[in-house]
């Protein structure tokens, strides 16, 4: 039996919300498509969905990642609405789209019945403007986009963090994770600062401070890692065209300011360092964004290599 709303989600963002309160909105109001939205600051306009707002705090429109300045005054929700969609506005004064929307199911067909119409915020959302009723959902939880990489790895250290902004650990709404039967983190002569170590990691006598450690992540002894995420591993070692492969982190190497991807394999004596102010650049054995340094799947770095 079809149902009657259809929510649709985006994959690159940390949150938690009860679906059940967006939802109530939509039929309170009687919408055709609702949008989850949340106030943000100056900083992040330029790459979100901004709603045009009128001082009845009705929406009026949207617009893409707005470029210019006049462009972005003009989308500055008028004050008494932002008193009403946050708890402390400040400096923010924008309402950005959330990638969160509730379609009342006849419309969402409607919309995309054409078949040109694939990109959500740049064109299926503008034309439920023109036809159907369009309200919002206020939301002033902690929400992050961790579409770019400089987001994805504050996110991540964030939640490493004494008080982080995002709670893992609140037993009211918990979260739960696909299980993997591994074994228990295995940790010996290491001293950890700020430190999440997942499920089926092996450290040795290393340093480890501000540092996101994934699954299976092997790290050798006389190591030290900050500021870094480690993705994690898919396998502890596998056979490829005749030789066994162990991806892990070598003996004595340093590692700041990285994300480390999937199912690498770093040398020993290696040396992976911030690259703040250095340009964005794509090497044979990594890249660097916005001074992160990602060593991508699957690479294997040579002994002694520095970056």
């Amino acid at each position: 039996v079809p149902h009657d709303h259809i929510l649709i989600l985006s994959g690159d963002q940390l949150y938690r919300m009860d679906f059940g309160e967006m939802l109530a909105t939509h039929l309170d109001a009687g919408a055709d498509v609702t949008l989850a939205a949340t106030m943000i600051g100056e900083e992040d306009v330029s790459r979100m969905g901004i709603l045009r707002i009128d001082e009845g705090g009705r929406v009026s429109g949207f617009v893409e990642k707005p470029d210019s300045a006049e462009m972005r005054e003009s989308l500055v929700v008028p004050e008494p609405v932002r008193k009403l969609v946050a708890n402390a506005p400040g400096a923010k004064r924008h309402l950005a789209s959330m990638g969160i929307f509730l379609f009342r199911r006849e419309a969402l067909a409607e919309l995309l019945a054409d078949g040109k119409k694939q990109d959500f915020p740049r064109e299926v959302i503008p034309a439920a403007f023109e036809r159907y009723k369009v309200v919002f959902h206020p939301f002033d939880g902690y929400w992050v986009d961790v579409g770019t990489l400089r987001t994805f790895f504050e996110a991540n250290l964030d939640l490493a963090g004494p008080v982080p902004k995002f709670d893992l650990y609140d037993t009211l709404q918990p979260l739960f994770s696909r299980h993997r039967n591994l074994p228990a983190p295995k940790i010996q002569n290491t001293t950890l600062d700020q430190a999440l170590v997942a499920d089926g990691a092996i450290v040795e006598g290393s340093n480890l401070s501000r540092v996101v450690v994934g699954l299976r992540t092997v790290i050798r002894a006389g190591t030290s890692i900050r500021d870094s995420v480690l993705i994690g591993n898919d396998y502890y070692e596998s056979e490829e065209d005749g030789r066994v492969r162990r991806p892990e982190i070598g003996r004595n190497t340093v590692i700041e300011g990285a994300v480390i991807d999937k199912n690498v394999v770093i040398g020993e004596g290696c040396a992976i360092r911030r690259k703040t102010g250095h340009p964005d650049s794509d090497g044979k054995l990594y890249t660097i964004r916005d001074g992160i340094v990602v060593i991508r799947d699957g690479i294997t770095l040579p002994p002694g290599t520095t970056i």
